[in-house]
């Protein structure tokens, strides 16, 4: 049977057997060839990202999802309400499984695609875990967000969906986003739903999910805050009246920061800071939040409480040092990214969409390479265990600010609070910020507070360690008890605890 002829009876299938349970009319599968590839793909030479899934034994596949979504909003009295009823859309999801059903773990990551280029922070933070323990990972494209995200640049695209058509024009010509962005709640509802159901039209059909987690993080961490506060979560059911998510991660956004709470629709405006409705909303499943010390320097005010039990639980953890996203995925920064190496190597005008992909290598300076992707890893296995099993996760402390909002020091340099990881508290370096002077030749993005490695002195690491053999000992030993404490998964504590080996070597200390 020919390839088109497949697609064609699968687009068939798709509209014959469509059930009433959402506002899903099509599901159509976009089979990749040598000439039409997948933009955003695991598997990109050349990206320090890249995933080889094959050699895994996962597949990757991209459908594209058409329908009608309404547009939520709010009235006078404050009441939700649809504002634009009956949208037409057309969307894509790319899906990451294992080839053989037997490897799923009954669990699926789903992921709403960034509007800005189209990035999937999440999957580069914990595609290691995913892939690891057989998860079913989805991305889903929720819309390109006019209010507060520019569509192009210079002239140049940058809104998720115009830049895959400009990426390849034929493969995306149906892709068909609107301008009214308040059907991203209704559409990333319709789509959880439908992955998790037995209409024929599910992708993951003949799998068998057990449950579903949410994660976003920056702009889509936001997007899910606002999508559980406003009420969205309540509204996605499945047939037997549970939460279509089991539980939410979200990250590296903050509900004190201007861009941590989204616009209902695109003509409604960012609500302020104070305002109730950011405050986190208690529902029936486990929800945790992970933000850096950047999120918590663009501001502060009280968290939800943490709280242990499955139904309605919730944990707030900050890590110190850390700046936003790009340190957890390569030391390349955000250069570094499947995306941007695909438009790379198609010519796209990167420096006119305002990205300088040589950033990282112009700072003299090594930026914090605090391990970020490690612990957001054992942040959702925390999770899918909370989720699968009631045992809820760890607790930590917030990071302690002084008198005058800045972050306060241990003896060595190190940030106080937060999750106290092992390159804190057995440490060959100082993690701090500097001044504008102090970093000349650095790029800063705006709104970014950057954090920088500052290797010890030999008399500052001669009183901490008698030699380099005692600092191993003792790095491995505080890394172990992380793991025993369920901060961090075994295989990461073992790079960590590689790196540090390679990097002893270099410590000016005794053996």
């Amino acid at each position: 049977m020919s390839k088109l002829l497949q697609v064609s009876i699968w687009i068939l299938v798709a509209m014959l057997a469509f059930d009433a349970h959402a506002g899903i009319t099509l599901v159509r599968a976009v089979p990749v060839t040598a000439d039409s590839q997948i933009y955003g793909a695991a598997n990109v030479p050349g990206s320090p990202l890249s995933v080889d899934l094959a050699r895994h034994g996962y597949l990757e596949e991209e459908y594209f999802i058409s329908g009608t979504a309404d547009a939520y909003g709010r009235n006078a009295t404050d009441q939700l309400q649809v504002v634009h009823a009956a949208v037409p859309y057309t969307t894509r999801i790319v899906v990451r499984r294992p080839q053989a059903r037997s490897r799923f773990s009954g669990t699926v990551v789903i992921e709403p695609i960034h509007p800005l280029l189209a990035s999937t922070l999440a999957w580069s933070a914990t595609s290691e875990w995913l892939i690891r323990n057989g998860h079913i990972y989805v991305a889903i494209g929720t819309g390109d967000d006019p209010p507060t995200r520019a569509t192009s640049r210079a002239g140049t695209p940058v809104a998720a969906d115009l830049v895959a058509k400009w990426f390849d024009p034929l493969r995306y010509q149906d892709f068909n986003w609107p301008a009214e962005d308040g059907i991203r709640w209704q559409v990333l509802s319709d789509i959880a739903t439908l992955l998790q159901g037995d209409a024929a039209t599910n992708p993951l059909s003949g799998y068998g999910a057990r449950h579903l987690l949410a994660t976003g993080w920056s702009f889509t961490g936001s997007f899910l805050r606002t999508y559980i506060n406003e009420g969205f979560h309540e509204r996605a059911r499945t047939a037997d009246g549970g939460p279509v998510m089991a539980g939410y991660l979200i990250g590296i956004s903050s509900r004190w920061n201007r861009s941590g709470y989204l616009p209902l629709n695109s003509s409604s405006e960012v609500i302020p800071l104070d305002h109730p409705r950011r405050a986190a909303r208690e529902i029936d499943v486990p929800v945790i939040e992970f933000i850096t010390a950047n999120e918590v320097a663009g501001g502060t005010g009280p968290q939800a409480a943490d709280k242990d039990e499955r139904n309605g639980g919730h944990r707030f953890y900050e890590l110190g040092a850390t700046s936003h996203s790009d340190s957890f995925m390569s030391d390349s920064g955000r250069a570094a990214r499947t995306t941007l190496t695909q438009l790379r190597n198609k010519g796209y005008p990167l420096d006119k969409a305002g990205i300088d992909v040589n950033a990282a290598t112009k700072c003299p300076l090594a930026t914090s390479d605090v391990p970020i992707g490690e612990y957001a890893m054992a942040t959702l296995d925390n999770l899918d265990r909370w989720v699968r099993t009631g045992i809820a996760p760890p607790r930590a402390a917030p990071l302690q600010l002084n008198a005058e909002g800045g972050f306060t020091h241990d003896t060595q340099g190190n940030p106080l609070g937060g999750i106290r990881i092992a390159e804190f508290d057995v440490p060959r370096a100082r993690y701090d910020t500097l001044s504008a002077d102090q970093r000349q030749g650095c790029v800063v993005a705006a709104g970014r507070m950057p954090f920088y490695r500052l290797p010890l002195s030999a008399e500052q690491l001669g009183v901490l360690y008698s030699g380099r053999v005692a600092y191993l000992r003792a790095y491995e030993q505080r890394t172990r008890e992380l793991v025993k404490q369920r901060w961090l998964l075994q295989p990461e504590a073992t790079r960590l605890i590689d790196k540090a080996r390679r990097a002893a070597t270099a410590l000016p200390l005794a053996r």
